[in-house]
């Protein structure tokens, strides 16, 4: 399992190495999620309660930051032999994605992986789940796409393959 790493961090290690050293590296998975979690003042609406999800990076990458954050999708425990690794998504430590924000619930959402694919459910959320500003009905899986929005609660995060986000990476240049 990959601990979540900044675009920075992605940057530096990505300059003069081979995109297999880069994952290997950094427990980067197949998939990523990419974005920045903020409980400041203006993202958070008073009036109303709700968060508005800070702006993650655009499916080619515009507005991608170098103190963005990259959560590897990768299981804590993968199991050997299933067609099918589920990665739970959550604010609770125990979860494999933890996203530490208060409009994410403890368990949020899973992420199914399967044959290079990956398919997002809600686990029944508060706040709800939603791809490209649809809602996810809970215990429905619905196909991620690279450049997906995906928006957990409050938080709005970018859906990258890894060789995609690496490719982004690399035209920015070194960090």
């Amino acid at each position: 399992m990959g601990s979540p790493v900044t675009v920075a961090e992605i940057q530096a290690a990505a300059h003069g190495a081979d995109s297999r050293t880069v994952v290997q590296l950094l427990g980067l998975g197949a998939w990523t999620l990419v974005g920045h979690v903020s409980e400041s003042p203006e993202g958070w609406a008073f009036r109303t309660g709700e968060s508005r999800p800070a702006l993650p990076p655009s499916p080619h990458g515009e507005g991608l930051l170098p103190g963005m954050t990259v959560w590897p999708v990768t299981p804590r425990r993968p199991r050997p032999g299933r067609a099918t690794q589920v990665v739970l998504v959550g604010r609770s430590r125990s979860n494999d994605v933890v996203i530490d924000h208060t409009g994410v619930s403890k368990l949020h959402a899973r992420i199914h992986l399967a044959d290079g694919t990956c398919a997002v459910e809600d686990a029944g959320s508060r706040n709800g789940t939603s791809v490209n500003g649809r809602a996810v009905v809970a215990e429905t899986r619905v196909r991620l796409h690279n450049g997906d929005m995906i928006v957990f609660g409050g938080v709005a995060l970018t859906v990258y393959s890894t060789p995609s986000l690496l490719g982004i990476v690399r035209k920015l240049g070194p960090g």
